[in-house]
């Protein structure tokens, strides 16, 4: 049986990768990326609420139901957002700095940790000099961040476009293609650039950034029903961390 596998294309490929991924301990790269993205979760919450704060200063009714919108993002911290929300819009400068520097803290935690799985991956090695690194990791932070914002925000914009009669039938779909797309060009940049010096060509890169693109559609996707259908009664805690 194993040599029918190996003889096939795909079955080939796919021991292949698993080899591969056995051999770059795959599992603790992705453990590394996961912990600094668990930590950028809390101060991109406070930056929301800071923001929130600075546009809605004098709206109470919009401070909650932007609040409420925040909290619904991640199970369980309703009552933490709830409870303090009157608070970070007194002190909405300060919570902004925190925030900022929490996030570039983070953020760059999480670029410097991506760059040396997908540097692991290709066998690139990585910046030995220190304030080239950090301004590698804060230009791909800023470039990323940047791309990943600009492309929720036009697949957001287009599914709340309204059409007359049976066009609007095809908003949805429209919108999904296009995050799709967005995401897919996302993983392309992120490929190239997260790899110290220089990374492959974009042409090597495509089919996996299609495939990153199919998992992380299908991951959002599922993740949303999850949490809509779970994590909505779950306590404080569990909620949290099961988001």
């Amino acid at each position: 049986m194993v040599d029918r596998v190996k003889r096939n294309p795909i079955g080939s490929i796919a021991l292949a990768v698993q080899q591969r991924y056995g051999k770059d301990s795959g599992g603790y790269l992705a453990a590394v990326m996961t912990y600094y993205g668990f930590l950028s979760l809390f101060p991109l919450i406070l930056l929301g609420l800071a923001v929130v704060g600075y546009v809605l200063a004098g709206d109470p009714a919009q401070q909650a139901e932007w609040a409420d919108r925040l909290s619904g993002t991640i199970p369980g911290l309703g009552p933490l957002i709830g409870d303090n929300i009157d608070a970070v819009v007194r002190a909405r400068q300060e919570a902004g700095v925190i925030a900022l520097a929490g996030l570039l803290w983070t953020g760059t935690g999480v670029v410097e940790a991506s760059g040396w799985v997908v540097s692991t991956v290709f066998r690139v090695s990585p910046f030995a000099n220190f304030l080239k690194k950090k301004a590698w990791s804060i230009g791909s932070l800023i470039l990323l961040g940047t791309l990943s914002l600009t492309t929720t925000a036009l697949a957001g914009a287009a599914g709340s476009i309204q059409l007359p009669g049976p066009l609007d039938l095809l908003v949805v779909p429209a919108g999904g293609v296009m995050a799709f797309a967005l995401d897919v060009l996302l993983f392309l940049v992120a490929y190239r650039i997260l790899v110290h010096r220089r990374g492959p060509a974009f042409r090597e890169l495509w089919p996996g950034a299609l495939l990153a693109a199919v998992c992380w559609f299908a991951l959002k996707f599922l993740g949303s029903w999850f949490a809509s259908r779970t994590l909505d009664s779950s306590s404080a805690v569990y909620g949290t961390f099961g988001a």
